[in-house]
């Protein structure tokens, strides 16, 4: 009955659409006047907001009635809207882009189990009319909550310690200086920057500790809890694993309130049968998945382990050091296959960043715990006590910059979501790590545990070989060129590349034969094979005919666009051979064997793991969705200035990085006249040639 009743709520929530879901009046992307109110906590990311608008009515020609929800982008890194206020804006809404084949993060579905049918773009808030919610009622107290803890934090501990205390207790992740954050990305410790169960598990023995000189009855402290944990969860803007360990920290204490015995495996059953009946859609979330399957580890095994080793663990100098240990590894140990198989990568030392940064973060947790508490008692207090936290917390970025970089390690399993065998293999690994926990006390079990190992071991060793001839290495190396863009591609240790030039443009200097010596000597190769223009003007065509001739360049291809332009090129030099020339399109060329298409949107090279795409200029059709097996990038070889719409609509489009000779973030608002401080920086996945460094380097792309 259960099942049924949630696949109907799962069908009417995020499958089914009635006649009046805004899916249905979205094809044609008219602007219209948008009617609707914040359903959801904002999203405040580096470079934008997203905003969940649940719809009321849209208003073209004439007002409609309408359902569901869109995703409206922001530019503006500071929002000023919160769940529960009354919209109006007038922009396009954009259907939501195809789904993606297997391998590739599908947005789409992403987008669909959230309820959201619909995206739209804004570069400011000045452009949104709100009628704020009365300022009265639960979300109010958790605004106003959140936004003391910020300012306390903010005057009592230094701007990065402040920034890592926010992260680390509320999920406020903004002002993280992004140095910071790929640390923890390389490091294999991201998961701390997202609020975890252990920090409910913190807050509730803090109040523990609070309560404990206080005469206040066994009820009364345990409604206290209860709603404690409740507002900590909506500070926390309602993270998976906060709301796992709410529920199950609740139902712990109204079972001892009402006298039945705790059992933690009942426990976290029903806490993920509460969720999934109110959103049956969370079954499909990565954070979902990774919050149970490593909860239900730790329920599963730190018991098994203690009793295995009654004695040492019995002693409190052994308990308080061995036990911490004890659950960091266990929970890598099972959150690992569900990451490798999600994002593909996994840090060699993440095992062991996380057995020291762990502990230290939790006893951070603590300590800024203990800024807010005596904050509210004296703020000279607070400071003293900050002096003594902000240590601990550049501890942690020390640690970080030791085991998180560009020199740390990296096991690289390429994209392996979607992918059956990948499935069953993760499934095959979670076996045998229930195999092993369970053979502490069992011979028979340890034997076969023993046997399924290594013929696992065999079988993904047999799998290897085969795959392994279909390997090569594949290496770009990108570089400004005359106000283009140049790549080098090499194959393995092949002496000979190819050489694609976009938007290449005559300048003052000439593109003699030294630029074609220069590009080989950096790559480390003889000579270029097969050169591809996707764009040039007249006079580096010329230049560059008559450098491939001199360097013995076997074929070269233009772009159909630029035929009448060779033709001339071609005309004025009688020593070229035509038959060397040849030009590409969507029709013309499809060289499968060395990854290289054409289509309407430009040149193609086609990896098994990234796929690039070059083109000299950004037109409609690059904001088409259609997307590759690949993750995308999107290569421009001339000045680009993209506007915050542009960038938005092109990374739902389906790239996730882009590269340019030269990219400037477009202005589209005076922020001292709007009053808010607007970011226009561009994100990382962005790169100016120009701005960042003169060459790059992708190596090992399989």
């Amino acid at each position: 009955m259960l099942g049924a009743l949630s696949g109907f709520n799962y069908s009417q929530r995020f499958s089914t659409v009635g006649p009046k879901n805004i899916s249905h009046f979205i094809e044609e992307r008219p602007v219209v006047s948008i009617y609707g109110e914040v359903a959801n906590w904002p999203d405040l990311k580096k470079d934008r907001c997203e905003i969940e608008i649940s719809l009321d009515s849209i208003a073209g020609e004439y007002v409609r009635e309408v359902e569901g929800s869109i995703l409206l982008k922001v530019t503006d890194t500071t929002s000023i809207l919160q769940l529960g206020d009354k919209v109006e804006f007038r922009t396009r809404i954009y259907p939501l882009p195809p789904t993606a084949e297997s391998g590739q993060f599908d947005y789409r579905k992403f987008l669909m189990r959230k309820g959201i049918f619909g995206l739209a773009y804004l570069p400011t808030y000045l452009n949104v009319r709100v009628d704020k919610r009365v300022d009265l009622g639960l979300w109010s107290v958790v605004d106003n909550l959140r936004k003391s803890i910020v300012n306390a934090l903010d005057s009592n501990l230094t701007p990065t310690a402040s920034a890592l205390a926010k992260g680390f207790l509320i999920g406020e992740t903004r002002s993280i200086p992004p140095s910071i954050y790929r640390m923890f990305r390389d490091s294999g410790t991201m998961h701390l920057l997202a609020v975890s169960g252990s920090n409910v598990a913190l807050v509730v023995a803090f109040m523990l500790i609070l309560l404990r000189p206080f005469p206040i009855k066994v009820t009364s402290r345990r409604l206290i809890l209860i709603s404690t944990i409740l507002i900590f969860m909506f500070l926390s803007y309602g993270e998976p694993s906060v709301v796992r360990a709410a529920i199950m920290a609740t139902l712990v204490i109204v079972a001892r309130f009402i006298g039945r015995r705790i059992d933690l495996n009942q426990i976290i059953a029903l806490t993920a049968l509460i969720i999934l009946l109110y959103n049956p859609a969370q079954l499909f979330d990565v954070g979902f998945q990774l919050s149970f399957v490593t909860a239900w580890g730790l329920i599963f095994t730190v018991p098994r382990i203690t009793e295995a080793m009654p004695d040492l663990f019995k002693r409190s100098k052994y308990r308080y050091i061995l036990l911490p240990l004890v659950v960091s590894l266990v929970a890598q140990l099972f959150s690992t296959p569900v990451v490798v198989f999600y994002f593909g990568r996994m840090p060699v030392l993440s095992i062991i960043a996380n057995l020291i940064i762990v502990p230290l973060v939790s006893i951070a947790v603590i300590g800024i715990m203990a800024v807010l508490s005596v904050h509210l008692i004296w703020p000279l207090l607070g400071k003293l006590a900050g002096s003594l936290v902000s240590p601990i917390l550049d501890l942690v970025v020390f640690i970080l910059d030791m085991m998180g970089g560009e020199n740390i390690p990296v096991i690289d399993f390429g994209s392996l979501s979607g992918e059956p065998l990948a499935l069953i293999g993760v499934l095959l690994i979670y076996a045998i790590i229930l195999m092993a926990i369970i053979s502490i006390n069992s011979i028979r079990t340890r034997q076969l545990t023993l046997l399924a190992t290594v013929g696992s071991v065999a079988l993904m060793l047999v799998l290897l070989l085969f795959n392994s001839s279909d390997n090569q290495r594949t290496s770009l190396r990108i570089s400004e060129l005359a106000g283009g863009v140049a790549v080098v591609v090499t194959y393995g240790d092949s002496p000979d590349a190819n050489l694609i030039l976009v938007g290449v443009r005559d300048k003052k200097y000439p593109l003699d034969s030294t630029v074609m010596v220069s590009l080989k000597q950096g790559a480390g190769i003889e000579r270029f094979r097969t050169i591809f223009v996707n764009g040039a003007d007249y006079g580096s065509t010329k230049e560059i005919i008559r450098m491939s001739l001199a360097d013995s360049v076997i074929e070269i291809y233009f772009h159909e666009k630029m035929r009448s332009l060779v033709t001339d090129a071609v005309t004025s030099n009688p020593l070229i051979h035509k038959d060397q020339i040849k030009f590409f399109s969507e029709q013309s060329i499809n060289r499968s064997e060395i990854g290289y298409q054409c289509d309407r949107r430009g040149l193609w090279l086609i990896t098994d793991s990234r796929a690039w795409l070059f083109t000299t200029d950004i037109k409609a059709e690059h904001f088409e969705s259609e997307p590759m097996n690949q993750a995308t990038t999107l290569l421009i070889g001339k000045l680009w200035r993209p506007t915050a719409q542009d960038r938005f609509r092109l990374e739902d489009a389906g790239y996730n990085s882009f590269i340019c000779s030269k990219i400037e973030q477009a202005r589209e608002t005076t922020s001292e006249q709007s009053g808010y401080k607007i970011d226009h920086s561009l994100p990382e996945n962005y790169i100016s040639l120009k701005s960042s460094t003169s060459v790059l380097i992708y190596t090992d792309i399989k």
